[in-house]
């Protein structure tokens, strides 16, 4: 009994010990008043965005002081020290007294004090009342890289950005720079009409914004295309008009980011001499600022056409080097021919995840079906090793994000730029931190890691996807039940919209992919069952089957009303449009995720469609063939083989150059077609298709027996068998036609075939209408 009381003694103790070790570890600010030791109007703009930050989330009232605080209170001094030996002025030293107590945030420049603000607000604990920081938060810091930006275009396209007024844009540029950002980039003036959203037009927004990143000590950068013509005359003189009614505007202009195409499509001889035109007027206004060109659309001769004007003109005076955007010549081999005195911007596509330069990497056709080109977007590992790999070339990035549904990849790209070797984890607690929940935190830069496993492998056998969506409903439903003294004290929190919202859909659609699928087997079994009774009876029954998807179970509508409901409140709280219809996305594919809540994703309208042709036949032979042809498409009998060529999970002979697991950048990639605006009709297979399989190999033949190899898909293919060329016996290149190539048995001979694909030269050819492939199947002859 002495014993056990002993030991439970001593463990109180520890607990005890342990407690107060933390409690010493965390300084209490709850009392603290900030004293600014420098005039410059940037630093007073940091002392503000700290006092509003700490209130919006503690209720606390922050104040300048020009005295100490009284007794019992904290300091938290801002300060500029430039240092001799520091080339950026975006570092800054963050130390903490604990015996005054003292936080000391002196900046290298002006705006490295808004990044020691950012750096002590994302390690703070905070709750209502209270804020307390850890004293491991000191630091002294400065960025690896001096280009660390966002594009946040005002225009239609946007999904979000459109309906903001200057308040949530200054919002949102404040939080960018509170974790590392530096430079913000805006559309003036291409991208379709005006938006019916639109507060303000067009040009008042982008003077705004320069004036907003004027306050803050951000770089205002402009993306600023010439989507005509540059041989008329009339309209190239038009723009250099327009160009100096937006530069004069403008307070603060630092670049100008003028893309070779995308959109465009004029000879660099053209664009050069233009923006050398450009210049002339941009300096007039801005005489520091400089231009900057992407060669996004050139190829061959015209590359080196830029190089070698580089080289011959050297226009450094106006011309601030070249940026990598999608379609550009690879980054490596760009640095290696760019001069030393030139930069090398990166302009990454972080918030598309299909058609795009960063694909998810062979993601399940499911969600690409219902999640659209813009879903919430968070890929914090894929992001890094993007960043990571082109970051020693370059100087930076601006990124290109259409809205707000990339959110957390945004601060993962601002906080490597600044440390590529910050922990990844560690990135997402202080997002966690920071926009979601102080105390949850851990656990929450777990569950946002977890929705990137999401999108992993096969939909149907993902069964983490479950998981996931109930530790973001536990964590709503926790959200809800602290209030009033904490989340209801708050404004609406579109981040704790946004993410359960993602976490739901995922779940929405492997229920229904799952339940959908069993449907088309059981339609598929009564065709084959009923074909006796005649083609009619078949139709009949396996139509009433596929229509159970019209009364989904319990379990998807209870989903479905959660989407819909996480929709309209993010609509009122950020503006996210998240359907065409309902909220006027601009279009589908642009985040209109509700609009896809009931698409099929079983072959329910393409075998609807079949049904009509079916019963338009003449012979009642042909009708029951063609059905039984439609209830076997993926099971051709024994010892024959089916691959659904683009689906991870239904692709079981594509060999890979390397594996599937991994996350290589421009590996070969499925194409996700979104014809008739994602409501296309067609075989759920030829919806994603690839170029050609790097291989296809089949094992346990049987060497005496006759096999044929079929393909679907459009356009032209080139089949070799262990290295031989194929000659086609029907060969069909319209969508979904089929192609059949008899084996050779020779080839067969060891069990083993390899089928590979010869390149097709279709450069000529847009990339919509190039040869693809959907289906393989080899037969083996009864």
């Amino acid at each position: 009994m002495h014993a056990r009381a002993a030991l439970f003694l001593a463990l109180m103790c520890v607990l005890l010990f342990a407690q107060r070790l933390a409690a010493e570890d965390l300084i209490s600010l709850g009392q603290a008043s900030i004293v600014l030791r420098s005039r410059d109007p940037i630093v007073a703009n940091a002392a503000r965005v700290l006092i509003e930050e700490v209130k919006n989330r503690t209720g606390l009232n922050w104040q300048v002081s020009a005295a100490a605080p009284s007794a019992g209170g904290a300091r938290i001094i801002l300060a500029v020290l430039p240092r001799a030996d520091e080339t950026s002025g975006d570092g800054f030293r963050l130390s903490v007294d604990a015996k005054v107590p003292a936080v000391e945030i002196v900046g290298n420049g002006p705006r490295g004090v808004l990044f020691g603000v950012g750096h002590l607000l994302r390690k703070s604990q905070w709750r209502w009342h209270s804020l307390e920081l850890p004293r491991t938060a000191q630091t002294e810091t400065v960025p690896k890289y001096p280009l660390r930006g966002h594009q946040l275009g005002y225009r239609h396209r946007a999904n979000s950005y459109d309906k903001w007024d200057e308040r949530q844009y200054e919002q949102y540029i404040r939080e960018l720079a509170l974790f590392g950002a530096n430079s913000i980039e805006n559309i003036p003036t291409e991208g379709g009409r005006a938006s019916d959203h639109m507060v303000l037009s067009r040009q008042a927004m982008n003077t705004r914004l320069s004036q907003i990143c004027a306050q803050y000590g951000l770089d205002f950068w402009m993306w600023i295309p010439a989507p005509f013509d540059l041989k008329d005359a009339d309209r190239r003189a038009a723009s250099l008009v327009e160009h100096d009614t937006i530069y004069r505007t403008c307070p603060r202009v630092d670049h100008v980011f003028f893309p070779g195409g995308d959109p465009g499509n004029n000879h660099p001889r053209e664009v050069l001499s233009y923006l050398a035109e450009v210049a002339e007027v941009l300096k007039k206004h801005h005489p520091d600022a400089k231009i900057w060109l992407s060669m996004q659309g050139f190829h061959g001769q015209e590359v080196e056409y830029v190089f070698d004007w580089l080289e011959n003109d050297d226009p450094r005076d106006w011309l601030g080097g070249l940026v990598a955007g999608p379609g550009s010549p690879p980054i490596p081999q760009t640095r290696a021919r760019l001069a030393g005195h030139y930069g090398l911007r990166h302009y990454p596509d972080i918030n598309h995840v299909v058609r795009c330069q960063y694909p998810v990497s062979y993601w399940d056709p499911a969600y690409a079906r219902t999640h659209t080109r813009e879903p919430v977007t968070v890929r914090p590992r894929f992001q890094q090793l993007v960043h990571n790999t082109y970051a020693p070339y370059t100087i930076g990035f601006v990124t290109y994000s259409d809205g707000i549904h990339d959110d957390v990849n945004k601060a993962v790209w601002s906080q490597l730029g600044w440390d590529p070797d910050r922990d990844l984890r560690e990135i997402l607690e202080d997002y966690a931190r920071f926009f979601l929940s102080a105390k949850d935190a851990p656990r929450l830069a777990d569950m946002l890691l977890a929705l990137e496993r999401n999108w992993e492998g096969p939909l149907d056998t993902n069964g983490s996807v479950a998981a996931v969506a109930s530790l973001w409903h536990t964590f709503a439903e926790e959200d809800k039940a602290s209030a009033p003294s904490d989340a209801d004290r708050l404004a609406p929190n579109w981040r704790r919209q946004m993410l359960p919202l993602r976490a739901y859909l995922d779940e929405h659609t492997r229920i229904r992919l799952i339940y959908e699928n069993q449907l088309e087997a059981q339609a598929n079994a009564a065709l084959l069952a009923n074909l006796k009774s005649g083609s009619e009876v078949a139709i009949t029954a396996a139509r009433r089957i596929l229509q159970q998807a019209d009364s989904p179970p319990g379990r998807i509508r209870t989903l479905r009303e959660r989407i819909l409901r996480l929709g309209e409140q993010l609509w009122q709280s950020v503006g996210f449009q998240t359907s065409v219809k309902k909220y006027g996305a601009a279009a589908g594919h642009r985040g209109a995720v509700l609009d896809y809540l009931e698409v099929p994703l079983n072959n329910r309208w393409w075998l609807e469609d079949e049904f009509e042709r079916v019963s338009g036949l003449p012979d009642e032979s042909a009708r029951v063939a063609r059905l039984r042809a439609l209830a076997t498409w993926e099971d051709p009998g024994s010892g024959s083989f089916y691959d659904d060529l683009g689906h991870i999970g239904r692709s079981p002979h594509v060999i890979f150059p390397e594996a599937r697991n991994t996350h290589p950048i421009g590996r070969p990639n499925p194409t996700y077609w979104a014809w008739q605006g994602g409501f296309s009709r067609l075989r759920q297979a030829w919806l994603v298709t690839l170029e050609r399989p790097y291989k296809l190999r089949y094992e346990g033949l049987d060497p005496s027996a006759s096999y044929t190899f079929r393909l679907t898909g459009f356009g032209e293919a080139k089949p070799r068998a262990d290295g031989t060329l194929l000659d086609p016996k029907s060969y069909g290149t319209d969508e979904g036609a089929i192609k059949e190539f008899p084996i050779p048995n020779v080839h067969v001979r060891d069990g083993v075939l390899e089928i590979t694909f010869d390149a097709l030269n279709e450069r000529h050819l847009n990339w919509r209408v190039r040869s693809r492939l959907s289906e393989a199947w080899l037969i083996r002859k009864p």
